[in-house]
């Protein structure tokens, strides 16, 4: 969350931005619960030539396999990396579901892209304190509805852009 500055025009909160962690990744995982814990990379179709479309928070974390990086390389990396073949409907699908959990805390605006939500902060909501209310409950209401495998990071700023880097920095 980024912090207003101590001089005497203080930022006002006015976007509170979802980014679920590792999105497509953390599906093969929830769907698949042998594969938590594990380095996990999503791929197009199943060939060696192309690259890496996501990748689990182990796989960025321990191997600095990300976004792009090319399968062989992924391979080299980390030879027990799990491979799974991108399954788009399946990632929509929990996307909404998302979508309806996240509603159920306060009203979202369109979706910046599958995995990442912005949310208007309006009237009381804009304070510090309920505004990082609102932020723990869209946690605990996913972490209900879903395994611990769908994870998420929030950012809270004044415009969009602010919070999202704030939830890249959560």
């Amino acid at each position: 969350i980024l912090r207003s500055h101590a001089g005497p025009f203080p930022m006002t909160l006015r976007c509170l931005f979802v980014d679920f962690d590792s999105f497509f990744a953390s599906v093969e995982q929830h769907d698949a619960p042998h594969l938590r814990g594990k380095p996990v990379a999503v791929i197009p179709v199943a060939s060696t030539t192309t690259c890496c479309i996501a990748a689990s928070k182990e796989a960025k974390r321990d191997y600095g396999i990300k976004t792009g990086t090319g399968v062989a390389e992924a391979l080299e990396r980390c030879p027990d990396i799990a491979l799974q073949i991108a399954r788009p409907a399946r990632y929509l699908r929990v996307h909404k579901l998302f979508l309806e959990a996240i509603q159920t805390c306060i009203p979202h605006g369109k979706p910046a892209s599958v995995d990442e939500v912005p949310c208007w902060l309006l009237g009381r909501e804009r304070r510090r304190d309920n505004a990082e209310g609102i932020a723990r409950n869209i946690k605990r209401v996913l972490r209900a509805r879903f395994s611990e495998a769908l994870t998420c990071s929030i950012g809270i700023a004044p415009n969009k852009f602010l919070a999202k880097t704030a939830s890249d920095m959560n």
